[in-house]
């Protein structure tokens, strides 16, 4: 590896570090809650899910009033709820508003509440809902997930995936998330994984290539970041497999993929200046 290549990657780590600060610890501080908590380790897993293709300011949003909108409706009963479920009804309420005004939002969040991407919360309406469809589908095809897979782990699905993984059945799980949740492909299958091991500080060392890939999420910026118009690693930023190849080649016996992956993302997205040009090198 030459100089330039470990610049990157001690550039890049600084940027992990921010990423797992920003995103990740706040939620190890409530990680036995998490663990214990049916209702809120699925909100966990399930949040990432609305990172699809859309601008990640957008997907934050929707996220908030959809946890919003669950926690409204489960109260303190979704261990019982999801065990004999009603399908219809939850539909029925996915597609009403939150019974929040303007003025409890901000009683709730602030009057000057700024979300993680540094942007104003905007209120358009005085009741917000779930509004896209597509969320809606999802949200239900996921908690119909954990009722039909989860059982034996009290409905909780992050020890149901923390189990997966502890058994090596990554590529697995991979695939069956893509099959079981609406609109959940390879990126968000990866991140719903590699958030997961992040939060309970797991690792991919130990898995041969094919099953690391699975665990990269590689959004649009990263794309970007190493397409022909960034870093020029690969000849086409729509080369999935091939940029995450390119990742767990360059972190071999250096840096965690998972962190790199993270790092990258972080950087790209808040500090593109920070990267450092290496032009055509390979």
């Amino acid at each position: 590896m030459n100089e330039s290549h470990e610049e990157l990657l001690s550039i890049i780590e600084q940027g992990a570090v921010e990423y797992y600060s920003k995103y990740i610890s706040p939620d190890t501080k409530s990680l036995q809650k998490i663990s214990l908590d049916p209702a809120e380790s699925n909100y966990f897993l399930l949040k990432n899910f609305f990172y699809r293709g859309r601008s990640d300011e957008l997907s934050y949003r929707y996220e908030k009033i959809c946890l919003e909108k669950l926690r409204e409706f489960f109260g303190e009963d979704f261990s019982k709820w999801i065990r004999t479920p009603n399908w219809d009804n939850l539909k029925t309420e996915l597609e009403k508003p939150i019974r929040l005004t303007k003025e409890q939002f901000v009683e709730k969040w602030g009057k000057n509440y700024f979300d993680i991407f540094g942007k104003p919360f905007v209120i358009k309406k005085e009741k917000m809902g779930i509004d896209v469809e597509s969320d809606r589908k999802m949200v239900l095809s996921f908690l119909k997930f954990v009722h039909k897979n989860t059982e034996k782990f009290d409905f909780n699905a992050m020890l149901w995936l923390q189990n997966q993984i502890e058994k090596g059945k990554i590529i697995e799980t991979y695939d069956f998330l893509k099959e079981e949740i609406f609109n959940v492909g390879d990126k968000l299958a990866a991140l719903g994984i590699r958030e997961t091991m992040s939060l309970y500080n797991m690792d991919i060392e130990t898995y041969d290539d094919e099953v690391a890939e699975k665990l990269l999420p590689i959004d649009t910026q990263v794309r970007k970041t190493l397409g022909p118009t960034g870093l020029k690693w690969v000849e086409k930023d729509d080369d999935v497999d091939q940029i995450r190849r390119k990742i767990i080649q360059l972190c071999k016996n250096k840096m965690s993929p998972i962190r790199f992956d993270q790092g990258l993302w972080y950087l790209a997205k808040f500090h593109p200046e920070k990267i450092p040009k290496l032009g055509d090198n390979k």
